[in-house]
């Protein structure tokens, strides 16, 4: 139980003292320890489960912002709440992978993020 409650006690230790991510940062309903960008909107459409190999979560969200600045923010911030970068769109930690999946529309982005168990 502690293992679980990890990672939300690091971010909210993070909020409270990071300048990267400010004291009214959002996160995903549908992974809960996912910082989302001020401004970004969650499609309704998520989904998320747990199976005895980890979670398993897909969420979609808009933002009005480059895919430049979401890779930035990404790059910045998982780090601080213990992701590793394999590369630009995906993270790896403690047993999960997050990927990130980029697709321009216009003048913002469409972002769609999975998390799985790491195999």
């Amino acid at each position: 139980m502690l293992k679980s409650l990890f990672p939300i006690a690091l971010a909210t230790a993070l909020l409270l003292s990071s300048p990267v991510m400010a004291a009214d940062a959002l996160f995903s309903t549908a992974i809960e320890d996912l910082p989302l960008m001020e401004g970004m909107v969650e499609h309704a459409d998520a989904v998320q489960f747990s199976t005895s190999a980890g979670r398993i979560a897909e969420v979609i969200v808009d933002a009005p912002y480059s895919k430049d600045a979401v890779l930035a923010f990404y790059k910045d911030t998982l780090p601080q709440l213990g992701w590793t970068a394999l590369d630009l769109t995906e993270f790896k930690r403690e047993g999960e992978v997050l990927k990130l999946t980029i697709e321009t529309q216009g003048s913002s982005v469409a972002v769609r993020f999975v998390l799985a168990p790491h195999e």
